[in-house]
This record gives C-alpha cells, structure tokens and sequence, in this order.
C-alpha cells in the first residue's frame, strides 16, 4: 500500500497555475548540499521565496552558507526571500515549521517541495498531514533531485526504507493516510 501511495504522490504534475510570486520553493537538504545545489536552480523561475528547511544531521546550513552555495550555482539574487530553520529533529518539525510560515503568508497559494526523489513521497504526505492539523490548505508541487552517483526510487535501499517509515509514521498519525491523500487530491486538482 505504501508503495503504490508514493508512486501517486510522485505522478503529481507541477502545478499549471503557479504565479512565482505567490509561491514558495521548500527545499529539505538532510546532510546532503547536492540538494540545495539542485534546488536552487528552480529558484526564483519557479518559486519567488526559497525556504530551506533545518535537519540534526548536519549542522544545520546558516543563511550565510546558503548564499555561498547559491552563489556557486547562480549569480541570482533576492535573500530577502530566503528563511532558513534552525534545527529540526525530524521531517514532522521540518513540515511545521513550513506550515508556520504558511500561516503568516497568507499571499501564498503553492509550495513545492524540492528534495531527494526517494524521500518526497514521505515528505509531501507529511506536509500533507501538518495541513490538515493546522487548518493550513496549500497546492503542493514537487521538484525531486538526483544524485548522480545515489539512490533513485523504486528497489533501493532508500526507497525500500520510506516505504516502510511511511506505514509507520501513518500509524503515529505524522503522515497522511491513504484517504487523507485522495481527499487532498481532489481539492488539489479544483484549485
């Protein structure tokens, strides 16, 4: 069941009617800078703010260390736009704190979620979740990154890991379940 979940939530196609203006591009480092590398080339085409999400693994990436590693990708500007979280234990805190820079961005109508392929089913339904906690409705596009030399999806080590953390963080109520993500969905595909 896991699977066949995340493979929906991989099929989701970038949202048609995204004003960059009106958007966010979330992107969830871990330990690995080739994901803020990747991400901020759809930054600011995609997505005018650029929220870059904390972890525990790393130390946490500053603001400074952020724009040096934009600076190496890009020669765009616009950190006015950027808010980095500290550190966050796990990708429930990670989602709540987005949910809380939802909350006072009232102006922002889609979030796209740029993060290893592997990891952005889990990612998506855990901000899924959050939504529904906090009241917080929000189109969701995504925008999954490739290590050339890591994991994709379907038969590696990885992916075989998030299936079975998304059973289980299901059952502890961090991540959406089944009809959660299909109610989603469909009011998703009205806006």
């Amino acid at each position: 069941m896991s699977e066949r979940l995340a493979l929906a939530v991989l099929a989701l196609p970038f949202w048609p009617k995204t004003e960059p203006k009106r958007s966010v591009l979330l992107i969830l480092p871990g330990i690995q800078e080739y994901r803020i590398a990747e991400g901020v080339k759809y930054w600011p085409e995609k997505a005018q703010r650029l929220w870059v999400a904390g972890t525990r693994g790393d130390p946490f990436y500053t603001r400074r260390e952020i724009l040096e590693i934009i600076g190496r990708i890009t020669a765009k500007e616009g950190d006015a736009y950027l808010e980095n979280g500290g550190w966050a234990n796990h990708t429930p805190d990670q989602m709540r704190w987005a949910v809380e820079l939802l909350k006072k961005s009232s102006e922002v109508n889609h979030i796209a979620i740029c993060t290893a392929a592997y990891h952005v089913p889990r990612c998506v339904l855990t901000l899924v979740r959050a939504m529904l906690v906090s009241g917080t409705k929000r189109v969701i596009s995504i925008l999954p990154t490739w290590h050339p030399e890591g994991p994709a999806v379907s038969g590696s080590k990885e992916w075989d890991e998030e299936m079975e953390k998304i059973s289980r963080y299901q059952g502890e109520g961090d991540v959406a379940t089944l009809q959660e993500w299909c109610a989603y969905s469909l009011w998703r595909a009205s806006q």
